[in-house]
């Protein structure tokens, strides 16, 4: 380092060196600074970079003014920062919008929805480059793959057997499985279910409050397996006919889940009432209760 080079700092910078913070290499850096941006004049300002960022940012005018009152606040909090280590207000400034990185480049960004970190020395070599520069410098990361499902007649998003295939089949199974309680139902409530002192009780009845559980249980921990295993494999991106498809597939499931509250809530609490007007029981199990809270309900809840 030549006293020509710490000389002309002197010059430049007034005040008493030996009181200056940081030392002669902390200004000696910033007098470099000065001199590879060129002179004062010519720099750009917060109000020019905000300018220039208004003329080239897309979109509507709110969407412009909320993105601009979002880059003067950081240039603000950048000056006050800068001015707080011991920067003067106009190197300050300076740093600031150096820092920032070039309207163009940022507008850009915005354009491609995403951001990109541009630190300082290419943030000045991407300001002082020809328009088509900056487009250069952007990693552009190829976009992921469209999921389409191949397409089978018969299979396709709004079918039958296809969207809305377990629409159709989880209903049926729903109500295949409440036919079958009841038809159990009229075969062995009055020989075996009245009296739960009984042996047959424990062995037709309570023991089959043991299989709904178990079954709700294991039926319920497969099932989320699933969702969770898929969740994870879903891709970034799906066709139309996909999206329509996993659309149809979802409202199938609400059919559903409500012909489940309807058996649940309606089906199975009339013919409890109907069970306790004529006979009386002498168990909270009894054969009305044991599907509906203890396979049903589950089942909606799941």
């Amino acid at each position: 380092m030549n006293d020509s080079v710490l000389t002309e700092f002197d010059r430049l910078r007034p005040g008493d060196p030996g009181r200056r913070p940081g030392g002669p290499a902390r200004h000696l850096r910033g007098l470099l600074r000065r001199r590879r941006a060129g002179p004062r004049e010519g720099r750009p300002t917060i109000e020019s970079v905000l300018t220039e960022l208004d003329r080239l940012l897309p979109g509507g005018p709110g969407q412009r003014r909320i993105l601009l009152l979002e880059s003067e606040d950081h240039l603000r909090c950048a000056v006050e920062a800068g001015i707080a280590s011991g920067l003067d207000p106009a190197a300050a400034e300076a740093a600031a919008v150096r820092d920032f990185g070039p309207p163009a480049l940022l507008a850009q960004c915005v354009r491609d929805d995403r951001l990109v970190q541009v630190s300082g020395d290419a943030a000045m070599t991407e300001q002082a480059a020809p328009p088509g520069a900056v487009e250069e410098r952007i990693e552009r990361p190829a976009a992921p793959a469209v999921y389409d499902p191949p397409d089978i007649p018969g299979k396709g998003p709004t079918d039958w057997g296809g969207g809305w295939k377990w629409g159709l089949i989880a209903p049926v199974i729903l109500i295949a499985l409440a036919v079958a309680i009841r038809v159990y139902q009229a075969w062995a409530v009055f020989p075996w279910g009245l009296d739960s002192s009984t042996t047959q009780f424990f062995w037709m009845w309570r023991m089959l409050v043991v299989a709904f559980l178990l079954g709700v249980g294991i039926f319920t921990v497969l099932w989320w397996r699933w969702i969770l295993n898929t969740g994870r494999q879903l891709p970034e991106r799906f066709s139309r006919r996909e999206e329509v498809r996993r659309i149809a597939v979802f409202w199938g499931l609400i059919g559903a889940t409500s012909v489940n509250l309807y058996i649940e809530a309606s089906f199975w609490p009339n013919e409890d009432g109907a069970f306790h007007q004529t006979l009386v029981r002498d168990t909270a199990f009894t054969v009305a209760h044991i599907p509906m809270f203890y396979l049903f309900f589950p089942l909606g809840v799941t």
